[in-house]
């Protein structure tokens, strides 16, 4: 029998909870840390970390609060259900099922665990599946999201608009199903080709999630990267010993091919994909302040020497060559590779760079619709996005100036249009030799991990890049005109 909960602890477990529900990342992520300092090794705190970390998009450490609160308590619904919910995150679809049987033993009939396996069902394919699972409980918001899905892969878009009109129209289901409710009635009229509707739902998702979050903050931090590695300033910094060829970096922004470009990357038989490796995120956090003057990147021409960073490069391929030890090449798409190009560069003087472009509209759109707010803030207004994608491409042309030779640009349209003429390219960018497999990434070897190789993480990509290349999604962002002119005039800098 556990011990009774003090009536502290319980208020704050519940105002977390109440918190998550919001999409208030920030506030709990304050009243986390007092539940903690309260109850460090509950179940519960360990939950709600996993759950929050998922949320913010941080995959270990809530993989790790996860085991915690498991190991603590094998046997708690409640627990399971957020598990479940953790690999849904993550695209881990047949371990959230066998989550999820195991819950169905212990609580027989239990809606919300049958609405979280239509969930599942749907997103392996089953949407047909998914739909008689729901008849099988009660309406309520989480269900009609699940059957407006399902009902949206069948290409049944009016009756996906049904299932959440009175989500959208009645009163207030909370922030997370009014943001998912509004996401997928944004996609299906854009379906129906009505692109104005669809575009005032995207932003009717955005703006029921709300946020704190200094822009001119993070704007300042990415320009610096460019002032401190300036063209004057490059040839007296200082650089790594390491001079393994083995690191690919992607660099691009979110919604930009770089997980199909991996995909077709890694299915050679000689390299290896190791996702959005978060290996240099961490390093650099390591050295980050709240002031912008104290931390990276003002502090590399001083803290980055040439000890620092063979111990950088040294602790990064540790942690890379787990997912292909044998490759000679493995593939880093992490999404903040286009700010560190600098950095990488400094801690693998022989590692290659490539940069994959992508039409800044459809860009634009993508991560507009796509990427939720709590993890991508500036994804959340037009403005700001298209500010971004100017900087981004601001920068790109910088470190192209930098380190000519060492950075290979493919167009993500002529990527999906002539697969093996860029291949051939990139291939010989990477010091590979030509093979067919690449063609078929689809069909590719065994992603899950084999033979000593640890699998990377599902990304937000992963479903599409799992399918052969298709460019439907191409212009996507000029269809819908004039609904688009913050973010063109934005990407213009006339705002």
């Amino acid at each position: 029998m556990f011990p009774t909960t003090p009536p502290s602890v319980q208020q704050t477990i519940q105002r977390v909870t109440n918190l998550l529900n919001a999409g208030q990342v920030a506030a709990a992520e304050t009243e986390l840390a007092d539940l903690t300092r309260l109850a460090p090794n509950s179940v519960d705190t360990f939950r709600l970390r996993g759950q929050l970390r998922s949320m913010q998009g941080r995959i270990q450490e809530a993989e790790r609060a996860f085991h915690a609160a498991f190991r603590l308590a094998p046997r708690d619904v409640p627990l399971l259900l957020a598990i479940a919910q953790f690999h849904y995150r993550v695209g881990r679809f047949q371990v959230m099922m066998e989550v999820l049987e195991e819950a169905l033993k212990i609580q027989p009939g239990n809606p919300s665990v049958i609405g979280m396996m239509a969930r599942a069902r749907r997103r392996q394919g089953q949407p047909k599946l998914a739909l008689k699972l729901l008849e099988r409980i009660p309406d309520s918001p989480v269900s009609a999201i699940t059957a407006a899905w399902a009902h949206y892969d069948l290409g049944e878009w009016e009756q996906a608009l049904k299932a959440i009109h009175s989500i959208c129209e009645g009163p207030d289901a909370g922030a997370i199903n009014r943001y998912q409710a509004f996401q997928i009635r944004g996609l299906s009229l854009e379906r129906l080709g009505r692109y104005d509707a669809a575009m005032v739902s995207y932003i009717t998702a955005k703006q029921a999630v709300p946020l704190q979050y200094d822009f001119q903050q993070y704007t300042q931090w990415v320009r610096s990267a460019g002032e401190v590695y300036s063209e004057a300033a490059w040839p007296s910094m200082a650089r790594s010993s390491n001079t393994s060829e083995i690191p690919v970096f992607i660099v691009a922004l979110p919604r930009s091919g770089t997980t199909l470009l991996e995909a077709i990357i890694s299915s050679h038989p000689q390299a290896a994909d190791a996702g959005e490796l978060e290996v240099v995120r961490r390093m650099v956090g390591e050295i980050m302040k709240q002031e912008l003057a104290d931390s990276w990147p003002r502090v590399a021409p001083t803290y980055l020497t040439s000890e620092v960073l063979d111990r950088w490069a040294a602790r990064y391929l540790e942690a890379s060559t787990s997912f292909g030890p044998s490759a000679l090449r493995i593939v880093d798409k992490n999404l903040l590779n286009w700010v560190y190009v600098g950095l990488l560069a400094q801690m693998f003087p022989k590692a290659r760079f490539i940069h994959i472009d992508r039409d800044p509209l459809d860009v634009g759109i993508s991560c507009f619709e796509r990427l939720p707010a709590v993890v991508v803030p500036w994804s959340a207004d037009l403005i700001q996005l298209g500010t971004v994608i100017r900087i981004y491409r601001e920068l790109m042309e910088h470190w192209k100036r930098l380190l000519p030779g060492r950075i290979h640009t493919v167009q993500y349209e002529q990527l999906v249009r002539n697969q093996e003429g860029e291949m051939r390219k990139i291939l010989d960018f990477l010091g590979l030799p030509w093979d067919p497999a690449v063609l078929a990434h689809h069909h590719s070897k065994d992603r899950g991990g084999s033979e000593g190789r640890q699998a990377p993480l599902p990304t937000l990509g992963s479903e599409q890049a799992s399918k052969p290349v298709y460019d439907s999604s191409i212009g996507r962002g000029a269809r819908f005109g004039a609904a688009l002119d913050p973010l063109r005039k934005a990407i213009a800098g006339e705002v």
